[in-house]
């Protein structure tokens, strides 16, 4: 009896270290390779530099407006101005006729005359025959005569704005096709107009001064436009054109481009590659990242100069020709 209980627990010892070592067979840890990091990288370089200052100018006040009716009892009478023109604030561009409104005017107009004449008729009957009154005769046909008044002024006032007038000085861009024939169609744009003060402005830059009356050349495109400093403000630069600007749209983009002093023998890297941190004392600390020849990475702390297009110089940190990060 002792014998066989021996021998089972032998057994069982065998049992469990043969589950045990296939479980320990079967077990892995999950590793990532190794990867060596790539850096975007570019050299310092040194050399002469060439800084320039760009200006995007705007229009100074410049506004669309767009002239149009709804009204389709109104009959066209004349367009007085096509593309091109320039037009004065209360100049009529188009004006209009409505037969209901002429023919209201025009019964009003005869009603006044007619009371006017009548009351001058008892006058003179009053002054031929002082025995008989047409007092309240003619003080009847002045309560008409004010009334016919106002609403012969309702209808003259209503008939006016029904005309299209510049609603400021500018320069007209747009006319309607169909309404230059002689078509009048309601509800469609008429007539654009562009208008404002005609000048320019600027941001104005850091580090550069500017004096009124200077002349600088804006670029359009591959066209030139001379532009004199009007005034200066604290932000901003005025200017006044030297030329004609018809052509010019408030769409288009108008560039001055100020070279500066040629920067010579300076380090400069990419703007970029320049990083920024402020430290415990609250002080501005810049750096760039330099690479080894064993790909190696470290943080240099520089002094920056200026930035000149894409490019920050270097005063202090850099030699040249050292590997940069990106």
């Amino acid at each position: 009896m002792r014998k066989n209980l021996i021998s089972a627990v032998c057994l069982a010892c065998i049992l469990c270290s043969a589950c045990s070592s296939q479980e320990t067979a079967d077990f892995s840890v999950p590793r990532q390779p190794y990867e060596k990091d790539i850096y975007n990288t570019d050299t310092a370089r040194r050399g002469n530099l060439e800084p320039e200052i760009t200006l995007t100018l705007k229009t100074d006040g410049y506004k669309r407006i767009c002239y149009d009716s709804l009204e389709e009892n109104l009959e066209l009478e004349k367009v007085y101005v096509s593309v091109g023109d320039h037009v004065k604030k209360g100049d009529i561009l188009v004006s209009f006729q409505c037969r209901d409104i002429q023919k209201a005017i025009m019964d009003y107009k005869e009603k006044i005359t007619e009371n006017r004449l009548l009351t001058s008729h008892y006058e003179k009957l009053m002054k031929i025959n002082p025995q008989i009154s047409y007092r309240e005769d003619m003080e009847s046909l002045e309560k008409d005569r004010k009334v016919a008044k106002l609403y012969l002024k309702e209808y003259e006032n209503k008939l006016e704005n029904y005309q299209i007038k510049a609603k400021r000085d500018g320069t007209i861009i747009y006319v309607n096709e169909r309404l230059a024939e002689g078509i009048y169609e309601p509800g469609r744009a008429l007539i654009t107009q562009a208008g404002g003060s005609g000048k320019y402005e600027a941001e104005k830059p850091e580090n550069y001064t500017f004096h009124k009356g200077e002349l600088y050349h804006a670029m359009q495109d591959t066209v030139s436009y001379p532009m004199r400093v009007e005034k200066i403000t604290e932000k901003s630069i005025i200017f006044k054109p030297g030329a004609d600007m018809d052509e010019v749209s408030e769409d288009d983009i108008l560039t001055i481009i100020i070279p500066l002093e040629k920067l010579k023998n300076v380090v400069y890297v990419p703007a970029a590659a320049v990083r920024h941190e402020e430290d415990y004392k609250e002080q501005d600390i810049y750096y760039v990242y330099t690479v080894d020849e064993n790909g190696y990475r470290s943080a240099v702390k520089i002094k920056p100069g200026g930035k000149v297009g894409e490019y920050m110089v270097i005063e202090k940190g850099l030699q040249g020709g050292e590997t940069i990060c990106i």
